[in-house]
């Protein structure tokens, strides 16, 4: 499969001037049939992580593409699907929580602007 820029996109995150991690953004068919879009990865720089930052980033995000996401998360990772229950329970309506197999949680989640 090609992944062309209109399929996916990296967005870097910056924190007071400084690149401090990455988003990786997907749109269909990169998503599961009926959600706009997904979040892939999430990456922060350790000295920067739980200041807030990734949770910044994903709320701009949702303001300039409100809709419906697919989320999957390594189900031991406690961190990330923390992460997650926080920021949908914030910012978004969850749709779907289920175990999308033996190794992944899926979020199904609408946000709006």
């Amino acid at each position: 499969m090609n992944v062309s820029p209109e399929r996916a996109q990296s967005y870097i995150v910056r924190y007071m001037g400084k690149i401090t991690g990455l988003i990786v953004f997907v749109f269909p068919p990169l998503v599961k049939p009926g959600c706009d879009y997904g979040i892939t990865d999430i990456f922060v720089l350790s000295n920067y992580r739980n200041k807030g930052i990734a949770n910044d980033a994903c709320k701009l995000l949702f303001n300039e593409f409100p809709g419906q996401y697919f989320v999957q998360v390594i189900k031991g990772d406690s961190g990330a699907i923390g992460f997650w229950n926080n920021l949908i329970a914030k910012e978004g309506r969850l749709l779907v929580l289920e175990e999308y197999n033996e190794m992944l949680i899926a979020y199904e989640f609408e946000t709006s602007k």
